[in-house]
């Protein structure tokens, strides 16, 4: 709190700075699961190419079109996002230093780590086991 008032920090200062973080992060979550969605849907075109006449080919056509009514012309879905770049967090604008939140006072801190093979550590530090 006394971090809050030196910088002049209003609690809805701080819940604009939170909810343009979890919007960025949404972005970005439904810019990465477009492209699973599109790659899937090249997938699907390939079997459908490879079995038009079988009922699968008919009902993968059916499919496709409903998603994407310009089917077979365009091959993915775009999501339609207020822009294509990456929304910018512009804060830097408003207060010259970050904002330290003062959660190192109340809570113990918790690393992360992870190895090449991206496994993480257990809370003793200890390798975890597939």
């Amino acid at each position: 709190r006394q971090q809050m008032e030196s910088q002049n920090l209003s609690v809805e200062d701080v819940t604009v700075m939170k909810l343009m973080e979890e919007i960025v992060e949404i972005d970005s979550e439904i810019k990465l699961k477009q492209k699973w969605i599109n790659t899937r849907i090249k997938l699907l075109h390939q079997i459908q190419t490879q079995n038009k006449t079988e009922p699968k080919g008919q009902l993968i056509n059916e499919f496709l079109s409903k998603i994407q009514p310009e089917y077979p012309q365009k091959l993915s879905v775009e999501y339609k996002g207020p822009a294509s770049e990456p929304i910018p967090l512009s804060m830097k604008n408003v207060y010259d230093k970050p904002v330290a939140l003062g959660m190192k006072e109340k809570h113990e801190v918790i690393p992360l780590a992870e190895n090449e093979e991206g496994l993480g550590l257990s809370g003793d530090g200890k390798q975890m086991e597939n």
